[in-house]
């Protein structure tokens, strides 16, 4: 990811001089804010030195949630970045314009021409008419007027900044002195996913600690697992799928696969915790899951 991060901040450094369309995002908390979250996206724009006519997104979610998992941010925010500005049609010359130069370039012929008629010159120059110049493709740009806007935590407001950057659009953020059009600006956001990526994982560390100890502790931790019954917060053992489990071990150690296992288990009537037959995933679930060995050096089994 910070590979991808990186590739992302050296091609917007590429295209940090313009030109630029800007839209401007927002959240709130209620409907009756949504005007007032929209004006002030405005002038936000104008004071930046976009035209008043540009875009404004304003989201009522609540305000702990993270941009990337709100709609509006998803359908009307990134998909605007993804979608190129349509370039202005070329300006078609009227009929007076038309009729003007061809009578101005007889004009110039008939002069050139003079009394010897084409033999007076070796060539007659062909007429420039101007023509249309292709516009350069304009690169997107947000404006987010303060960090909330995006999420209320770390990992939130890093995923929303991803979401933008990867898709080659600028960010904007006046209030945090980040502006991916400049190189300062580009570090600051840099410094911002890093961070973001840093409490991401200490998240996850803590969660699989968290896990650990309620597994190690028979306590509940998600989906009751086979063998065991929810009694409140603990997990309560059942003798009779624990022996069903040290039969699929004892298959697994013969050698035999998943599927096997499962097939053996079926033909000893040996039902799944909710009545059902056993499947090949369902028997890996059980040899993988650690909580039997805690249960057996408990001596419950």
């Amino acid at each position: 990811m910070k590979k991808q991060a990186d590739e992302a901040f050296r091609s917007l450094a590429r295209r940090s001089s313009g030109p630029f369309r800007a839209l401007a995002y927002g959240v709130t908390g209620t409907p009756g804010e949504v005007s007032v979250r929209a004006a002030d996206g405005v002038r936000a724009l104008v004071a930046e030195g976009f035209p008043a006519p540009s875009p404004v997104v304003v989201e009522v979610a609540a305000p702990g949630s993270g941009a990337s998992s709100r709609p509006r941010f998803r359908r009307d925010v990134l998909q605007w970045i993804e979608r190129p500005a349509l370039p202005e049609p070329p300006r078609t010359a009227s009929l007076a314009e038309t009729r003007d130069r061809l009578r101005a370039v007889s004009s110039g012929l008939a002069e050139l021409l003079g009394p010897g008629g084409a033999d007076s010159v070796e060539a007659v120059p062909a007429p420039i008419l101007p023509e249309a110049a292709g516009a350069p493709a304009e690169t997107p740009l947000l404006l987010v007027e303060r960090f909330e806007d995006l999420g209320a935590e770390a990992e939130a407001i890093g995923a929303a900044m991803r979401d933008v950057l990867l898709r080659g659009c600028h960010l904007l953020l006046p209030s945090e002195g980040i502006d991916t059009r400049t190189r300062e600006g580009r570090g600051r956001a840099a410094l911002v996913l890093r961070l973001a990526d840093i409490k991401a994982a200490a998240a996850r560390e803590r969660s699989l600690r968290e896990l650990e100890v309620r597994r190690g502790g028979l306590e509940v931790y998600g989906p009751v697992p086979f063998g065991f019954e929810r009694a409140g917060r603990k997990l309560v053992p059942v003798a009779r799928s624990l022996e069903t489990v040290g039969r699929a071990r004892e298959l697994a150690g013969r050698g035999l696969s998943r599927f096997e296992i499962a097939l053996a288990l079926n033909r000893e009537g040996r039902p799944w915790k909710d009545g059902g037959a056993w499947t090949g995933r369902r028997v890996e679930l059980v040899l993988r899951n650690p909580i039997y060995d805690r249960a057996a050096r408990e001596e419950i089994a």
